[in-house]
């Protein structure tokens, strides 16, 4: 969320990919984005009250969707259980109010940089409500999968099986040999976009997917949300 640079970019940079994003919603009608993180929506309403209206409107949609069950994308193996349980209730009590959105609906949890994964996360997410799980670093595996504690208790896990933060080209094919044809699966997730500094999406991005979507002998692309692959 502040990695290596100030406070002040960090909000800039947060605003700034926030009106990008809307701007873009504006322009392409089918265009889906999804943001994690309380803390980014924390910066747009202390700093900009018109463009949280406009994310509460996109919210409302269905076209901004709220990957965000904690404070920041956090580790998963060195903080300990208390911290990620107050993590998960600060942040759906606040993001309830805040986009007056069900707090039922915040249970997916979106980590993709954490380096490991503690075998008891399953059960403090699956006891906080949170069902999903996304993640790219860590262990290897097929790419879907159900994710179960020593308790019993289990959330469904997808785990990047190329990278996240993609370009949009070609390569996204992969997808076909590497994940769906293993698992029998017909339909798969792409996460793309600019990343480690802010940016989201582009609208090159954008247009490739229209484009590459009319290739012949290739995969359909279709925008969409986590929740509408996980369900």
């Amino acid at each position: 969320m502040n990695w290596m640079w100030s406070f002040d970019e960090t909000v800039s940079i947060t605003l700034d990919t926030c009106r990008t994003m809307l701007d873009l919603m504006d322009q392409y009608p089918d265009y889906t984005f999804a943001q994690s993180q309380a803390s980014v929506y924390e910066i747009v309403a202390r700093h900009d009250m018109a463009l949280l209206e406009r994310i509460r409107n996109r919210v409302q949609e269905g076209r901004w969707e709220v990957t965000a069950s904690t404070w920041v994308e956090a580790d998963r193996t060195l903080p300990n259980a208390e911290s990620m349980v107050r993590h998960l209730l600060y942040t759906r009590r606040y993001l309830a109010g805040l986009l007056e959105i069900d707090p039922e609906s915040l249970d997916l949890d979106f980590e993709p940089d954490t380096f490991g994964h503690h075998q008891n996360v399953p059960e403090i997410l699956s006891d906080a409500g949170v069902r999903y799980y996304y993640h790219c670093r860590g262990s290897k595996n097929l790419g879907l999968t159900r994710w179960q504690a020593p308790s019993g208790r289990s959330v469904l896990v997808f785990q990047e099986p190329l990278w996240y933060n993609w370009d949009i080209d070609g390569r996204c094919a992969l997808m076909v040999p590497t994940f769906c044809r293993p698992l029998g699966l017909t339909s798969a997730l792409r996460v793309y976009g600019v990343g480690d500094h802010g940016g989201g999406p582009t609208r090159r991005d954008l247009e490739r997917i229209r484009t590459m979507d009319r290739w012949p002998i290739f995969p359909h692309y279709r925008f969409g949300t986590f929740h509408d692959f996980f369900r």
